[in-house]
């Protein structure tokens, strides 16, 4: 039986409802299977930051200047009976939108960053509030952490393996959008290591720090994970990584990727997330029998789907973005898709394009 059940192809299936689990929190589906029948906005033109003075750096607009540029921060206005943790990171994202206005001015962007996050974050609240998620779970993130107290709940957490060069809004958005929807307690965001076979990725010791720093400011809910440090392993193998690290602790891992990966074999052959998973999560059960886990596929949209594949997994699909967004694109110059956090990093190291500021450069 084939138990793939994104939310918006299961009403067109018509598959038994022991062999498909909805998510209630999930929208209703649109008509039809098409990519092209999910509508897409398009990024609007933005203006190339790298060509802006060292002086223009967000520390140095002044806050009100900075808040009258950015309508997209009163998006995030607190909201009363908010749990603490939902409402120090909603206090977070308004604070870096109006940082990241004062150097991209309110371009649209930010303001359906602002929408999303509110929506998303709201989602969160309330399922934190229906003791339906519980960020607080203690997991090991790497080799070297000590044993953790584990619990007979079973944790769902997202694992989502990512280059982060940079960090975009995508990102932390599709972190969300996958503890809302799939009631997760914590998303693990493990970063790349350095690869010889890309010799032109920012170099690990540089985006590990700035991505860690945009990480923490979402925390409870993200967490980071340095497991990938060091190798050049893939995120399907780190994944099991992470579960070995967590043997004793029962655990649900939804593995989060583009469905540019819903596929068995890539372009050239290649096993790809479907196959590799399939065989990873077998030879885990038989090594590890006695451990209480199991593996979830989460394919954030990208590309859109026409085709199902027959599979024994689990396999969810969470919908597009608002808006276009790429760590390639920021590469490329357009600065505004990353969170003032992650700016401010790439700023003092001349990453990306930016102009390094005066007093640090040698």
């Amino acid at each position: 039986m084939n138990r793939i059940a994104p939310f918006w192809l299961s009403a067109l299936l018509a598959l038994p409802a022991s062999a498909v689990e909805v998510d209630k929190a999930l929208p209703p589906a649109p008509p039809a299977l098409e990519a092209s029948a999910v509508p897409t906005q398009a990024l609007p033109e933005i203006p190339v930051l790298a060509a802006q003075s060292a002086q223009a750096a967000p520390s140095a607009v002044p806050a009100a200047a900075a808040q009258a540029q950015a309508p997209a921060a009163t998006l995030l206005s607190p909201r009363a009976g908010e749990s603490a943790a939902v409402a120090r990171v909603r206090a977070h994202v308004a604070e870096d939108l109006r940082r990241m206005a004062g150097v991209s001015g309110d371009h649209p962007l930010l303001q359906d960053v602002a929408r999303s996050a509110d929506s998303l974050l709201s989602d969160v609240d309330a399922h934190l509030k229906a003791g339906e998620i519980d960020p607080s779970v203690d997991l090991r993130l790497s080799e070297s952490d000590a044993p953790r107290q584990t619990s007979r709940r079973v944790a769902r957490v997202g694992f989502y393996p990512v280059a982060g060069d940079p960090l975009t809004w995508a990102h932390t958005l599709v972190g969300l959008q996958a503890i809302a929807r799939l009631k997760l307690d914590k998303v693990v965001y493990v970063l790349a290591g350095d690869d010889p076979r890309k010799p032109q990725m920012t170099k690990a010791d540089l985006r590990h720090p700035m991505g860690r720093a945009v990480l923490d400011a979402f925390a409870p809910f993200f967490a980071y994970s340095p497991l990938a440090m060091g190798t050049t392993l893939d995120g399907e193998s780190n994944v099991f990584r992470f579960l070995d690290l967590n043997l004793a602790q029962p655990l649900k891992a939804f593995y989060i990727v583009g469905d540019d990966h819903y596929r068995r074999f890539d372009k050239k052959g290649n096993p790809d997330t479907l196959t590799k998973i399939e065989n990873k999560l077998a030879l885990h059960r038989e090594t590890h029998p006695e451990s209480s886990h199991e593996v979830s596929l989460a394919f954030n949209e990208r590309e859109g789907v026409s085709q199902l594949i027959d599979t024994s997994l689990d396999v969810r699909f969470l919908p597009r973005m608002a808006f276009e967004a790429s760590s390639t694109m920021v590469r490329g110059g357009v600065h505004v898709l990353m969170p003032h956090t992650a700016y401010q990093h790439a700023l003092m190291l001349g990453l990306y394009n930016l102009p390094m500021p005066e007093e640090s450069q040698p």
